[in-house]
Formats: C-alpha cells, structure tokens, sequence
C-alpha cells in the first residue's frame, strides 16, 4: 500500500512539473516580495533558471545546448540589465525607486539570484507589481509568488503571460490591505475573447491543484465513500457549496476577511480526518451536508486568487469567473479520478482500516498545525 501512495505521489510531481515545460522552459520562477507598510519598502528575492534565461538572451553553448557558468559570467551586466528592465513595481502609478540591487549565482549556476530593495511613496495605496522574466519567451513561463506583509505571510499568486501583474490595494491610514477596495487595479491585465477563457480555466485547474489545503478536504472527504452513487453526492454538494461564494466573493458581493477562511479551511480538514479517525460509517447524508457547508468557506479561498486580477466593472468578467470555475471543476475532478480508486483499494485491503485511521491521523496533525499558525497569522 505505501508503494501505490508513493508512485502516485511520484506521479503527481512529475505530470505537476510536466504541465509546466512547454517549449524551452526548464523550471518555473520564484519570487518573495516583503513589504514593510511603515517605511513603504519592498524587498524583493527573484530565483530563476540560469538555463532559461541564457536560453533567451542566447548564451548557449552551440554544441551542448547548455549556459555553462563562465557564459553566465561574461554576461553579468547584460543579464542584471535585462532582470531589473522586466521587474517594476508602483505605488498608487509612482514607481518605487530602487536603492539597493544584487545578483548571484545559485546552485552550482544553475539559478539566478536577484535581488532589490525599493522605497515606496507613503502611504501605500494601490500597489502594482509587475514581472515580465522570460514571459516574451515561448517557454510559457511562470512565476510562483510568495507575499510577506509587515512579517507575515500574506498571499500567494502566480505570474504568468496573461497575468503579469498583481495588485495590492492598501486602505490608508491603517495600510491594511483589504479584498473590498473600491479603485481598480492600476492596469487592466485581462486577456480577451479564447485568450480570457484558456488563461482563467488554466488559473483555476492551477489554483487547485497547488492548493494543498483544498486537496487534502477532498481526499479525506472522500475517505468514507464507498460506492460510486455516495461520491457523486458528495462532490456535487461540495461543488455546489464553493461555486456559490466564488462568484459572490469575486464579484464583491459577499465578502470575508481573508485570515478567518484560512483558519476555517484548515479546521474543515482536521473535523472531517477526526471523523474519519472514530467512525467507522461516517453517515453520507451528514457527509454531504457537511461538504456543501465547508464548500461555501472553500469557495472564498478560491475566489481571492481572482480579487487582484479582476475587477467587478472589467470587461469580459462573467466570462473569466465561468473559465476560473470550471478550471477548478477539472482541477477537482482529476484528483478525484486519481485519488477515489486509490482510496477503494485501500479500504479493502488487508488492514485498510488500520491504513486508513493512519493516514488520517497524519492529515488531522497537519491541519491542526495550520489551524495554529493561521490563527496567529504565522503560517
């Protein structure tokens, strides 16, 4: 059984990293930006792949195909130039004036270190904040993107051709960013017509699918089902639940402080794996209505991927919230497929009970963990 559970983890790894190497990309971006609301300052980490960049800018070797590292070298000025052209970030349309930049080598050559300060103009308002390395490129590139606010974690996003900027919207004098701002974001950023449907159904299959929390509620809901009738039952109601508050929260109808639904998301699982752990038949009537509840605070995690991409008056709205809920319908239902026969298996097989309470107890101790450092704004 912990063979089965570590080819399908391997698998997921490698289709995950496969669905990202179109072209010529190699590895995906990351990059960490820290905002100090006190002094308006923006420290931003940049890691991207040494061979994409060379690639581009083309450093490679004719021969091997490769950026070996003395090519890095020689093009250190150019490289940096081209880094911090593509990388712009504005306070309510000034830009942040950059007073302190770096760049370095990382693993072996393998990746690009980059790094900035920049000071902000105060107070902090509309903060745009823009990353076009590698985007003109045909390699599809993305970049995963981690937001540190007065210490604390704060958002996560993607960057990517359709969606090269993200906007923070700060409520002077408190500087505390809010999902309800009632300006749009500095730049309109949405793509139009097919371009608007693929790049939002691909945001939502994404968003899913990186979304540990919202993976483990749908695996240990399904932990209990037993035939095929049960499972329709439940993922409809869960559907049902997370579409609704989606599209109210997207489209700022009904809106919730974001830290709360984290802390709730978090304690769904954990109810969900409890019961799991001392129940033998969980009541599938009671299942379903507890998916369709937990759904609806779902259903908020999901939609604040939108918040900073959309705006409620941007044209070809409706169309983006229909592509983003349906991307996370697929995203849903490929874990389904995969993880349902999965967990079949293992309830009828020799010690499946005892396998099953295990693995339970291990995603209850995860979600407790970040049910505490949700609540004390640590994780």
């Amino acid at each position: 059984m912990i063979k089965i559970f570590s080819f399908v983890l391997g698998a997921l790894v490698f289709f995950g990293g496969a669905a990202d190497a179109q072209a010529h990309m190699t590895s995906p971006g990351q990059m960490r930006l820290k905002i100090d609301t006190a002094q308006a300052d923006i420290s931003v980490g940049l890691s991207v792949s040494a061979q994409d960049v060379g690639s581009y800018l083309k450093l490679e070797d004719p021969q091997t195909k490769r950026v070996p590292l003395r090519s890095l070298e020689a093009a250190r000025d150019p490289i940096e130039r081209y880094l911090a052209s593509r990388l712009l970030i504005s306070n309510n349309d000034a830009l942040c004036r950059v007073y302190e930049q770096q760049m370095r080598w990382g693993q072996g050559g393998r990746r690009i270190l980059f790094f900035q300060k920049r000071a902000c103009t105060k107070p902090l308002g509309s903060v745009l904040i823009e990353n076009k390395i590698l985007l003109e490129d045909q390699g599809g590139h993305r970049h995963y993107v981690q937001i540190e606010i007065d210490g604390k974690p704060a958002r996560r996003t993607v960057i990517s051709q359709f969606f090269p900027t993200y906007t923070l919207h700060f409520d002077p004098p408190t500087t505390t960013p809010t999902s309800t701002s009632p300006h749009p974001p500095t730049k309109s950023t949405l793509p139009q017509g097919h371009a608007l449907i693929g790049a939002f159904l691909w945001e939502g299959i994404w968003h899913i699918w990186i979304g540990y929390d919202h993976v483990l509620f749908l695996i240990v809901l399904l932990f209990a089902v037993a035939r095929l009738g049960q499972l329709l039952w439940i993922i409809t109601a869960f559907t049902l639940g997370h579409s609704v508050t989606l599209i109210l929260s997207a489209l700022q109808i009904l809106a919730l402080p974001e830290r709360p639904v984290e802390v709730v998301i978090a304690l769904s699982i954990a109810l969900i794996a409890a019961e799991n752990i001392w129940r033998d038949a969980p009541s599938m009537k009671l299942r379903a209505w507890m998916a369709a509840v937990f759904g609806l605070i779902h259903g908020f995690g999901f939609s604040y991927v939108l918040r900073d991409k959309i705006h409620p008056q941007a044209q070809g709205l409706l169309p983006a919230l229909f592509s983003f809920n349906l991307g996370v319908e697929i995203g849903q239902i490929a874990i389904v497929v995969v993880a349902f026969p999965l967990l079949q298996r293992l309830l009828l097989a020799k010690d499946g009970r005892r396998w099953q309470r295990f693995l339970n107890a291990v995603v209850l101790a995860i979600a407790l963990y970040w049910v505490l450092m949700r609540s004390f704004g640590i994780g």
